[in-house]
């Protein structure tokens, strides 16, 4: 480590630059990365879950739908019908839209099969389900939810139109994602600046933890870029988590050199004396971090294994950063006077004496507590459960909530489990009508199941069992 310290000193300045040009490479990248937060995103490729996804969709299609639920007044005469019968038609001729069915489609004395599928029991809620072709991609998503909007708008100041479906979720899953990265990393930008600015009262230490730390983000998200990945919920998180934890070493870097300089050491003494000392330390504390968001590498859900590994990977770059760029940073910025004070400590550095000073005094006692609360916050753990509700993502105000929460309460399940099933021979075929039988009303008794429909295909049946996701807890258990 102590050659590698030479090094590094001795050759600072031009390592700092070489770091800071090395950006270009990944910055070519970033434009590539996009926001998809689809159910291919989710399972992996050589899963059972994704082939038995991949083979429903060979057999019978897309699995994809938008239902549209229409309530107002006298909605189930001829006025509101003829309205739906218009809404169904252009819709229709939407791009990679399958089918429409209508409850305006359906004849009066048929209406009752079709109770909390798309009609309420009380006739006063309509539906109007949009079956969709594959869909590639998030484009796709976002154009048919956009043409369902478009033909909807000048109908609504009549009627009241509430919208849901796997496009749907999707839709608004990457318009928050999006949103919300725009504000959560300026907010962690803007809060670190301010204490950095506020511990170390320099301007200059505080661009130099900046710059380290955009180098870290910078190459993180170019790596994703290139291994062809996309950001989604979960991995959203990567440049805030980076931005944060890369700054802890450069903080170690930068007042070590200030007290250095402080002592009246000259620049390369400082710098070199700076880096013999922590450049293990910094390295195994870099490498531990970085070990322990690889374990999310086991992941079957690949958002977690990617947010482990690119994370891991961001730790070790953040290491190199502030082992390469930032002591070249710190010769050529930093200067004694400008050091708050001639000892070189920070301001705040009495008020830490205080509090380690309280510690070192009472430390048992303090020991005991911390075990006893580690032990009281362990025993809670039983408490902790999972559950699958992506409507937990959003706000209970959001649109899509309440959208979701008036369907499935008006109407059907948004949610659908396939069961994909079919005879062996046709020797078969009477014992399997009855199985499908026997399964559908098996399904139907499940709480949480608003309806069950089965469907003849070409080689195989479908089961489509309508899943409330408020309700997806009681039918999983």
């Amino acid at each position: 480590m102590k050659r590698i310290a030479n090094t590094l000193s001795r050759y600072a300045i031009a390592f700092a630059i070489l770091g800071l040009l090395s950006m270009a490479l990944p910055i070519l990248k970033l434009p590539e990365l996009a926001i998809d937060n689809s159910i291919e995103v989710w399972l992996r490729q050589d899963s059972d879950e994704f082939r038995d996804y991949e083979t429903f969709k060979a057999r019978h299609g897309s699995d994809e739908f938008i239902l549209i639920a229409v309530s107002g007044d006298d909605l189930m005469q001829d006025e509101g019908l003829e309205v739906m019968d218009r809404v169904a038609a252009e819709l229709e001729e939407l791009e990679n839209v399958d089918d429409v069915t209508s409850i305006s489609h359906i004849p009066d004395y048929m209406r009752e099969e079709f109770v909390n599928i798309l009609v309420s029991e009380d006739m006063t809620v309509g539906g109007i389900l949009v079956s969709c072709e594959a869909l590639d991609g998030k484009s796709a998503r976002r154009d048919i939810v956009q043409g369902v909007q478009d033909i909807l708008a000048p109908h609504r100041g009549d009627f009241d139109f509430h919208i849901g479906g796997a496009p749907v979720m999707n839709v608004a899953l990457d318009a928050t994602s999006e949103r919300e990265s725009k504000v959560f990393f300026p907010i962690a930008f803007a809060i670190s600046a301010l204490i950095l600015v506020l511990t170390t009262r320099s301007l200059m230490s505080t661009l130099i933890a900046g710059i380290s730390a955009t180098v870290t983000v910078v190459w993180t998200l170019g790596i994703m870029a290139a291994c062809g990945k996309s950001f989604n919920m979960v991995t959203l998180v990567i440049p805030t988590l980076l931005w944060v934890l890369s700054l802890s070493n450069c903080i170690h870097l930068i007042h070590t050199y200030r007290k250095r300089l402080s002592d009246g050491e000259g620049k390369d003494s400082a710098l070199h004396h700076t880096l013999s000392v922590l450049i293990a330390p910094c390295f195994t504390a870099s490498f531990t971090t970085a070990v322990g968001f690889s374990t999310l590498a086991v992941s079957h859900m690949i958002p977690i294994r990617d947010l482990g590994l690119f994370s891991a990977t961001g730790i070790i770059i953040a290491f190199l950063a502030n082992m390469i760029v930032t002591p070249g940073l710190l010769r050529l910025l930093i200067r004694a006077k400008r050091l708050p004070a001639a000892t070189g400590r920070p301001a705040h550095a009495p008020h830490f004496a205080g509090f380690s000073g309280f510690v070192g005094r009472h430390r048992h006692v303090i020991a005991t507590v911390g075990l006893l609360l580690v032990a009281g916050s362990g025993s809670l753990t039983y408490l902790l459960d999972v559950e699958s509700n992506v409507l937990k993502f959003f706000r209970d105000d959001a649109e899509i909530v309440r959208d979701y929460r008036y369907i499935s309460s008006n109407l059907t399940g948004l949610s659908t489990i396939e069961i994909d099933t079919s005879a062996d021979n046709e020797d078969a075929v009477p014992a399997h009508e009855a199985f499908v039988e026997t399964v559908a009303d098996a399904l139907r008794d499940l709480p949480g199941v608003s309806a069950v429909q089965t469907e003849e295909g070409a080689s195989s049946t479908r089961i489509s069992a309508f899943v409330s996701v408020m309700e997806s807890r009681k039918f999983n258990d």
